[in-house]
């Protein structure tokens, strides 16, 4: 393996252990009192006052060695295991929710790094309880299900593949695939948002406002619009997805810019009728 590869592995690597709050901003207050302890093969999570305890075979692999944070980038609350073996590492993300006075995890990522490359794969979980995520039998569910390969994007042909899964999803209504491929963890963590693919990044924008994935939806198109201030028919969509979630000032000024612009490229034709109802009800 060359130099160059080497290198990029590793800097691959760095991205993600450091987690993509970085580029996010902390604008999420993480939980309190967290803490991790360990004893006679048992750890101890403590996290805003609740405890979570769990046997370390559960969650260690053969050879490896675990170690437990939590860090909260602006999309979610993200409690991250490793597990190293020399070269080797093995990094889950699990992203947790608060839901009546617990926490719940709904999302699971993996990401395998060796000297040979790196790898992800994703997961939607149905809101497992923290407290039952780590018993055994959740575990060997959870083993035997199947992870939605995202492989390693970084390579411009695995690119490829990334966005024509993204397209499959999408048509094929597999909405579960279309929420852990446009998960911001995705795109904070790997080298997506570029200008070679703003037409696909602006397809799978509008791929999850119809789907009603509109939280990812704002988070795609908004970088879409950074990448190109005058992309039309981003306006439109991020729009439409601010005006979903109720954020009808900020819709309405997206919907005023498409008009703009499609008025700019003699097109006002094709607006659609209810950008003008939206605009003045």
């Amino acid at each position: 393996m060359n130099a160059i590869r080497m290198i990029r592995i590793y800097l691959f690597l760095l991205v993600f252990l450091s987690v993509s709050g970085n580029s996010m901003g902390q604008s999420n207050k993480c939980p309190d009192n967290f803490s991790v302890t360990k004893e006679e093969g048992l750890y101890a999570l403590h996290l805003d006052g609740m405890d979570y305890v769990f046997e370390e075979d559960v969650i260690a692999l053969p050879g490896f060695t675990p170690t437990l944070r939590l860090e909260c980038p602006s999309f979610g609350i993200d409690l991250i295991m490793t597990q190293q073996d020399g070269n080797n590492y093995q990094v889950t993300h699990l992203f947790l929710e608060r839901v009546d006075h617990e926490f719940v995890v709904t999302f699971q990522y993996r990401i395998w790094s060796t000297r040979a490359g790196s790898e992800m794969a994703g997961m939607k979980i149905a809101a497992i309880p923290l407290r039952r995520f780590f018993e055994p039998q959740m575990q060997t569910q959870l083993f035997n299900a199947s992870d939605v390969k995202i492989g390693n994007p970084e390579e411009e042909d695995e690119a490829k593949t990334f966005f024509s899964t993204v397209k499959s999803a999408y048509k094929n209504k597999k909405y579960d695939t279309l929420a852990i491929l446009s998960h911001p963890f995705v795109f904070a963590n790997l080298p997506l948002f570029e200008k070679k693919n703003i037409m696909q990044l602006n397809d799978l924008g509008f791929y999850c406002q119809k789907l009603h994935l509109d939280e990812n939806a704002i988070y795609i198109l908004e970088r879409v619009l950074s990448l190109d201030p005058n992309r039309t028919v981003a306006h439109l969509n991020l729009a439409d997805s601010y005006w979903n979630l109720s954020n009808t000032a900020k819709a309405k000024e997206l919907y005023g810019k498409y008009v703009a612009l499609m008025r700019m490229g003699g097109k006002q034709k094709k607006i659609p009728r209810y950008v003008y109802s939206r605009l003045d009800p």
